[in-house]
């Protein structure tokens, strides 16, 4: 009788093995043949004990509407989740996947410190040049796209490198009958470090041709003045003293608008600053404010295309 529940307990985990195989299949043969290929200063780093191979799964899904990939390995995470575009023009979606594509991941330098993260400045030009690399493939592959950017992060942070997190998502965050916004959200921690920074960026395109919502745009508008002012009521709440003394010590002397333009929300436009823009003192957290279209003196063209 004691043979009846060993056998079947042998039975399932001969079971389980078959679907964890089963589950891995051509996505994990790609991962560590990808990045035995493309990270030769960690291959010795990649190896992954035998004991945690039954425990490390890819799951990647794939439709019309989204691309999806979540990656395990030992303590390390990668989530990558795209909303894709599909507006009937394969002008326009290229261009959208292109940008996407460009800014899946924020570059290196506004992420890391050279000093922290690399032994010597070779070695950090060497993680940088290999953190900066973007998917060079087929854009229509958005499966391959997707491999891509988890198996460079595997190569950046191997198995035995504890607690990294890192999270992407790509979502469409307004549409109207002329314009579609797409908002990258970047979640990043690194708990053996105890260091987290989350990034947002987004952009306008038009329907139509695929191109941006760009500064030109805005020429004889009030947006600068409107933008210097709501950054402050909804982001920094200083008070008048303190708020023109911030003004005083900006890295331009004088405020300035955010480098990249504005983007469409349900909310109005959303004007993000990158890290530094402004202030140092706000060097690790980014600056936005999202002003109503009501509220800008924007020519009708303009207002009528983002409404």
């Amino acid at each position: 009788m004691n043979r009846i529940p060993l056998f079947l307990l042998l039975m399932l985990c001969f079971s389980c093995q078959e679907k964890k195989q089963a589950q891995q299949g051509e996505v994990s043969a790609e991962f560590f043949d990808s990045v035995a290929n493309n990270s030769p200063t960690r291959t010795d780093s990649i190896a992954i004990p035998e004991a945690r191979k039954t425990m490390d799964v890819d799951t990647i899904s794939v439709t019309s509407k989204v691309v999806h990939l979540i990656r395990n390995l030992g303590d390390n995470r990668f989530n990558l989740r795209i909303e894709l575009p599909a507006y009937g023009k394969q002008e326009v979606d290229m261009k959208i996947l292109q940008w996407i594509n460009n800014n899946l991941e924020e570059e290196i330098t506004d992420t890391l410190d050279a000093d922290s993260d690399a032994d010597n400045l070779a070695d950090f030009n060497a993680y940088k040049a290999f953190y900066n690399q973007k998917y060079e493939g087929d854009m229509n592959n958005v499966r391959n796209l997707a491999l891509f950017y988890a198996d460079k992060h595997f190569g950046l942070y191997p198995p035995e490198k504890l607690g990294i997190d890192h999270k992407i998502e790509c979502l469409k965050v307004y549409e109207s009958k002329d314009v579609v916004s797409y908002e990258i959200t970047e979640f990043f921690c690194d708990y053996g470090l105890m260091k987290s920074k989350t990034s947002v960026r987004g952009t306008t395109f038009f329907k139509y041709n695929g191109e941006r919502l760009s500064w030109a745009m805005f020429e004889n508008s009030n947006v600068k003045d409107v933008a210097k002012k709501e950054v402050n009521v909804q982001f920094l709440k200083l008070s008048d003293d303190n708020y023109q003394s911030f003004l005083n010590t900006t890295k331009y002397q004088e405020f300035s608008l955010p480098s990249q333009p504005p983007y469409m929300t349900r909310n109005g436009l959303k004007f993000i600053y990158k890290n530094k823009e402004l202030s140092e003192k706000e060097a690790d957290e980014q600056i936005y404010c999202i002003i109503p279209l009501d509220k800008l003196s924007l020519s009708p063209k303009v207002a009528d295309l983002l409404q």
